[in-house]
């Protein structure tokens, strides 16, 4: 028997779960808005579809899925079916393999409305932008795809998964999914604004990320790895370790700590974990301020506002649009007032699969968003895809890139 989601309390919590080796994270705004990242592996999907009910009131409001490695995607399949859920935020990668599709097909068939990060072609500029509630948004920092090309080094994948920050107040919290080196420089290169009072370090404190500029960047009070013992990436990483020690991070880890609970009041963070060092008392608790500036902040390319899909809005922007500006309408038979259940979803194609695919308006090709062709297309010409099923409907594959 499951106990029952405690009512909003005004405040943003974070829950770190642990998991295993993989990611999970719960964000429930203050006026109880609830948004899942990464579901863990499938191992972890017993403990989640029974310890979610218990901080989340009915359906998901949206779930995020950073990128699809099993340690993320495993058990989420199985947590929708259970708990349910109304959006999902897909990073749009192509070749995500054989379960993200038997994902997409499922949340297809159940009527989850699914959303990929595009920013809107009108301003192309601007970050995708999700308003929580409550004071809570949520900002999209990568991919940004077609406006701006996917990295292409690397682990691919990795590189290019969602990077969120959720900001709430003076206090903010930057998610940042498995980002490689590559992405982390990318993000101070486009002077992004990174200062987070807590940071989900990237990759499980996998070595090679969580670089020195980036941490100088970002300025972190604490840090959260989400990780299992005798992990395949022997992580989180000595080095890794060290460096955020050096910038003075406090370091919370799922292995050691168990699940972390980050309560933010809009001026600080308060933390609390599952576990406790020995001889520490069962109160104890961490507070991180917003942290002191000691550096001017990175400028953020934004510089206005962009527009924002709200999860308690009737009509939601749909990125995945056939045309840019089409949105998606709440069926009529909604009866929840401001948790409205999308009933339509986005277009899908042949082969049932979400894919990043683009082309300019009057020509008779379409292209994958991260060829050269693509690139050169202007965003207030581009038309976006979501299957390869409609685009071939209307248009032929391009020869530079086959999609």
């Amino acid at each position: 028997m499951c106990l029952a989601a405690a009512p909003p309390d005004g405040k943003l919590h974070a829950y770190f779960f642990d998991v295993g080796h993989g990611d999970a994270t719960l964000l429930v705004s203050p006026v109880g808005r609830t948004v899942l990242i990464d579901s863990g592996p499938g191992a972890a999907g017993n403990h989640l579809r029974l310890r979610i009910p218990t901080l989340a009131k009915g359906a998901l409001d949206l779930v995020v899925l950073t990128h699809a490695g099993e340690e993320h995607l495993g058990a989420m399949a199985e947590l929708i079916e259970s708990v349910g859920a109304r959006r999902f935020l897909d990073p749009g990668l192509r070749e995500q393999g054989e379960a993200h599709a038997a994902l997409i097909q499922r949340m297809q068939e159940q009527g989850v409305q699914i959303v990929l990060p595009i920013p809107d072609p009108e301003t192309p500029g601007e970050l995708l932008r999700i308003d929580v509630g409550g004071g809570v948004e949520l900002e999209v920092l990568w991919p940004r795809a077609p406006v701006e090309s996917l990295l292409t080094s690397g682990r691919k994948l990795q590189a290019n998964a969602i990077v969120l920050r959720a900001v709430f107040g003076e206090t903010s919290l930057l998610l940042m999914g498995d980002a490689q080196p590559e992405t982390e420089e990318y993000l101070l290169k486009r002077r992004y604004a990174l200062q987070s009072t807590l940071l989900k370090v990237s990759d499980h404190g996998a070595g090679a990320s969580s670089t020195l500029p980036f941490l100088v960047g970002a300025r972190p009070l604490a840090g959260i790895i989400s990780v299992g013992p005798g992990n395949p990436l022997g992580a989180p990483a000595r080095a890794v370790l060290q460096r955020l020690q050096q910038v003075g991070v406090k370091v919370f880890r799922t292995d050691l700590d168990g699940e972390v609970h980050a309560v933010s009041d809009g001026k600080r963070f308060t933390v609390s974990t599952e576990r406790l060092p020995a001889g520490e008392a069962s109160s104890t608790r961490w507070s991180f301020p917003l942290a002191p500036v000691a550096a001017p902040a990175p400028v953020a390319v934004v510089a206005r506002p962009g527009k924002v899909l709200r999860l308690d809005d009737v009509t939601v922007p749909l990125p995945v649009a056939k045309k840019p500006g089409g949105i998606a309408k709440a069926s009529p038979a909604d009866t929840r007032p401001g948790r409205p259940e999308i009933k339509r979803t986005a277009p899908k194609g042949d082969d049932g699969v979400i894919a990043l695919l683009v082309a300019r308006k009057g020509e008779k090709v379409f292209h994958f968003a991260d060829c050269p062709a693509a690139r050169k297309i202007p965003p207030k010409e581009m038309v976006v895809f979501t299957s390869r099923g409609e685009a071939a409907r209307k248009l032929k594959p391009a020869g530079d890139c086959s999609p």
